[in-house]
């Protein structure tokens, strides 16, 4: 069931946000909610492949000069 929140913005916000809704076509509730999905999936929520790939590299060893 959808969930209806009160968002606070400043009129030059507000009116970036409505110009881009009218370009792409939707409302601005729609392209709040597909602009903050797309925020999510690509900065918090990565797919298990990517975050093993991720762990990984970040776990892997460096060489040292004096390692060679």
């Amino acid at each position: 069931m959808p969930k209806t929140i009160t968002l606070r913005l400043k009129d030059e916000v507000y009116q970036k946000f409505l110009n881009a809704a009218i370009m792409d076509n939707r409302t601005i509730s729609n392209l709040i909610e597909t602009l903050a999905l797309r925020e999510l999936d690509e900065h918090f929520f990565v797919n298990k492949s990517e975050n093993y790939k991720t762990k990984s590299i970040k776990n892997k060893p460096t060489k040292k000069n004096n390692d060679i």
